[in-house]
């Protein structure tokens, strides 16, 4: 388990842009003078914009090109001796392991990422790992901001629900609360350039 000893600002990072909270919401920091595009702008964008993904319809050929690598078994996640572990779970969610710091960053292991769970873009392909699959000595999650394809309420109740307060979440100025409000406790807010020094388990390759 992680055990939070220090949280500190870089000596450096006075000089750097910091984020701006005005009336309540973030400002760009680096444009202050850009605005959001109206409401239809967005929508004419949603409907006139071409369709990227380019994924072919048969499902043997998206197996193919877009394969799920599955690891059910949790002694697949080890490392046996210290090094790097990248395993992508699809979206932008990940499983890391560096040396004997195992995280995950903006798990999503929901159908949808949306409002709720019948609305929103469905995922292409299963996740590599469910919540299941994860080892029991997950040391901390990483959500790097509050967009729904990276911050899925569903995925963080049932993350909390299996770890409780055995993980550390880390996540960026203005989410404390909104964990908080979700009965979720261990938590680090950092801003831009802070930094957060922790120690990590000293457990034998």
């Amino acid at each position: 388990m992680i055990t939070p000893v220090a949280a500190t600002m870089d000596n450096t990072s006075n000089q750097l842009v910091k984020s701006r909270i005005e009336d309540g919401r973030f400002i760009n920091s680096f444009n202050p003078q850009y605005k959001l595009p109206n409401l239809g702008l967005a929508l004419i964008w949603k409907i006139t914009s071409r369709d990227n993904t380019r994924l072919p319809s048969n499902r043997k050929e998206l197996d193919k090109i877009l394969p799920v690598i599955r690891h059910e078994k949790p002694e697949e996640l080890y490392l046996t001796k210290p090094g790097l572990r990248f395993i992508w779970i699809g979206h932008a969610s990940c499983f890391v392991q560096m040396n004997n710091f195992r995280f995950l960053v903006d798990p999503i292991f929901s159908e949808r990422c949306g409002m709720v769970s019948f609305i929103g873009p469905k995922r292409f392909r299963p996740p590599a790992l469910i919540i299941n699959d994860l080892p029991d000595d997950l040391d901390a999650i990483f959500i790097s901001h509050s967009h729904y394809d990276h911050l899925d309420y569903p995925s963080v109740k049932e993350l909390n629900k299996r770890y409780g307060e055995r993980l550390t979440w880390f996540c960026g100025r203005g989410l404390r609360q909104w964990f908080l409000d979700n009965h979720i406790k261990n938590i680090v807010e950092l801003d831009w350039w802070e930094e957060y020094y922790f120690s990590v388990r000293k457990d034998s390759f």
